[in-house]
């Protein structure tokens, strides 16, 4: 009979890793990695999954390894079990993160292309109706060419290869060209051309049209003053676009056009592939690769890391009009200038990527309890501080503030337990001053209603005049101040004030202000309208003398002070040190400027009046200083010249509508920094 001997734990025989075919599945491996752009497609898989089966190989050896050697005591299997249940799931956490953040980022580069060809079709569209706002005569279709040329070479450092094209509809819907200027020949001879396809259901079209293997950017809206007629103004998306939105977005970006195109995208560059049987296929097909490598020498001198992608582009089609994906865009755009440009608090696709960091972040939260729980589980020092500490949380959640845990151990847990009294007597002391705080809020709150009943409830109709404003506070009072003062129906007074400083002292010098020039101008309603500038010239006098007599000394206010005369198409204002408001009308512009000092530094100051007619579309516009000295992110001001190009770009329009395009700007500029001063903006408009 045969003696069976048992082995040593550690002597057992164990089988070798390394075989033949291990060696040469990995070989295989590495040789396909190295070489994969040479070799067949179907080497490089097989390679793939041959040494894929080795790598499985060899984590099963090495987790046999770890088990039997490393784990081999109680204390190496403890520290694996935490590694397990921490590091795991927290590495994968990461990776997860980190593969949605990409995914996100390159959403994000596609957005940020997507919205920089939306601001050139804007700014096509702008081209197109100051245009139109120069033709609107009966002899448009003559004047085109005179009128367009000057206009689009004021916009050739941004659109090289403008055309216009004036046109008529017909009664089918389509459109008729009746007058063109198209110096660089970007737009086909189509006549008549599906307008009404072009607009859909809409008064106008802006956007991109495809015209074979042309993509051009088109504002198609009507004449204003001209029933039935169209003005179309084009620009090509080429090579001048791509170029300029590399230098001023750092957008590294091809536009290709033709629907056959297929492409393969990768972090070092994109392949075009034409899939058409077209004999000219190949040459098609190899100036569009060379377009799309044009722009790598730019790419390799901007060390920054990039986000790739292919971006596919709605566009309608020329003869149709039919809404397709029928082109497609190229990009790749500095990880940094994304972030930069949608990553900010007051956008919203910032704040769906703000939640979805919150997503991961919970995960990780959820993971790390996990961890904790089986740590406090295998753990062999439960101490009483530990029970002590959570005897203490339990009182918090009863809103027991006096709790207090006593100090046993002069170590780690001892000093926490200690912490944990010094942060019961703060929360005590924090949830009084939060009740204070609540107690002020209430009444700013208070403030703030009591205010918004000293502003006008509803907006004056006078004859001859449509009028729209609003002011926007700063803080939760405001210190500007504007009123309507209707003394007949052909008779209004329109002011605007800013009262220096901000909050509760500015408003309440804004409701004494109100209180007197209300008082002042509703003693003498029907002035003799020979006198009526003397007349407000007084007003403002004794305005002054009050506000000097009831404010601090350090107290004054800037004030504009008009009245509108219906039937004489007449305004009369004084003016005491305000900003000047602008008239503006198809000629000129013209600045109210100031006719006196501010009111409230010297009892004795005198003030003058003038008048100015408003003739039919003319535009008024009465604003404070926080339109003008609203900052962006360089600490830049608005100013008056953005202002006055934002009045210009909508004095055709509604003042409803100016207004608010004024606001959008001011607030576009401002961004997402907070709110530095009171906004307070008027427009009138003489019909």
């Amino acid at each position: 009979m045969t003696e069976q001997l048992l082995l040593a734990p550690m002597e057992t025989p164990r089988r070798k890793f390394w075989k033949t075919w291990k060696w040469t599945g990995l070989g295989f491996f590495v040789f396909a990695l190295l070489f994969r752009r040479w070799l067949p497609s179907y080497f490089v898989a097989a390679a793939s999954i041959y040494g894929l089966v080795v790598i499985v190989n060899l984590a099963f050896f090495v987790f046999r390894y770890l088990k039997e050697r490393l784990l081999w005591r109680v204390r190496h299997r403890v520290i694996g079990a935490f590694i397990f249940v921490g590091v795991i799931p927290l590495v994968i956490i990461l990776l997860l993160g980190f593969l949605v953040s990409y995914m996100l980022l390159m959403q994000l580069g596609a957005h940020y292309l997507s919205t920089a060809l939306q601001e050139n079709v804007h700014m096509i569209s702008g081209i197109n109706l100051e245009l139109a706002g120069h033709i609107a005569s009966a002899d448009a279709a003559n004047e085109l060419k005179a009128k367009a040329s000057p206009i689009f070479k004021g916009y050739s450092a941004k659109f090289p290869r403008l055309a216009a094209r004036l046109s008529r509809r017909t009664p089918n819907g389509a459109l008729t060209v009746v007058s063109k200027y198209d110096p660089h020949g970007i737009v086909r001879e189509i006549s008549p051309y599906p307008g009404d396809a072009w607009r859909g259901g809409d008064a106008s079209f802006e956007g991109i049209i495809k015209d074979g293997d042309k993509l051009l950017m088109i504002s198609l809206r009507p004449v204003p003053g001209l029933a039935g007629f169209y003005l179309e103004t084009t620009a090509p998306l080429d090579k001048s676009i791509e170029d300029r939105l590399r230098l001023e977005k750092s957008l590294y970006a091809t536009f290709i056009a033709n629907e056959d195109a297929s492409i393969t995208a990768s972090p070092e560059g994109f392949k075009v592939k034409i899939n058409n049987t077209d004999s000219a296929r190949e040459s098609t097909e190899k100036r569009i690769n060379q377009d799309v490598k044009s722009q790598d020498d730019y790419i390799k001198s901007d060390p920054r890391s990039k986000i790739w992608g292919v971006l596919p582009l709605r566009c309608k089609l020329i003869d149709s009009g039919k809404s397709d994906l029928a082109a497609m865009a190229t990009f790749r755009v500095p990880r940094s200038t994304v972030i930069g440009s949608f990553l900010g608090l007051g956008n919203e696709l910032s704040q769906a990527i703000f939640k979805a960091i919150y997503v991961l972040a919970g995960m990780f939260a959820f993971a790390e309890l996990i961890s904790l729980i089986i740590g406090i589980t295998i753990s062999r020092h439960i101490t009483r501080s530990v029970h002590d500490m959570y005897k203490g949380i339990l009182a918090l959640q009863k809103g027991d503030l006096q709790h207090r845990i006593p100090v046993r151990r002069n170590d780690q847990l001892g000093l926490l337990a200690h912490s944990f009294n010094q942060m019961s007597g703060s929360i005590g002391r924090l949830l009084e001053e939060v009740v204070e705080k609540k107690r002020l809020e209430k009444e700013l709150e208070i403030a703030r209603e009591v205010q918004a009943t000293l502003f006008p409830k509803q907006l004056p109709h006078p004859p001859g005049m449509s009028i729209f404003g609003g002011c926007k506070p700063a803080r939760v009072v405001s210190g500007d101040y504007y009123d309507f003062i209707v003394e007949d129906e052909t008779h209004l007074n329109i002011i605007v004030g800013d009262i220096s400083g901000k909050g509760i002292s500015a408003a309440l010098l804004m409701a004494n202000l109100q209180a007197a020039m209300r008082s002042q101008l509703l003693a003498t309603k029907h002035a003799d309208p020979e006198t009526i500038g003397e007349y407000l010239a007084d007003v403002m006098a004794q305005l002054n003398r009050q506000i000097y007599l009831s404010s601090p000394p350090e107290k004054y206010a800037t004030l504009f002070l008009s009245r509108y005369d219906a039937e004489a198409r007449r305004l009369w204002y004084c003016n005491a040190g305000h900003l000047p408001p602008i008239l503006l009308d198809a000629q000129r512009v013209q600045a109210l400027e100031a006719t006196g000092m501010v009111i409230g530094l010297f009892p004795d100051a005198a003030y003058e009046s003038k008048s100015v007619e408003l003739k039919p579309g003319t535009v008024l516009a009465i604003f404070t200083d926080g339109v003008t000295e609203a900052l962006n992110k360089a600490e830049e001001e608005f100013g008056e010249g953005q202002l006055l190009e934002s009045l210009k770009q909508s004095h055709m329009r509604t003042p409803e509508y100016i207004w608010q395009h004024v606001m959008s700007k001011v607030g576009d500029w401002q961004s997402d920094l907070p709110q530095y001063d009171d906004i307070t903006l008027i427009v009138a408009k003489a019909g």
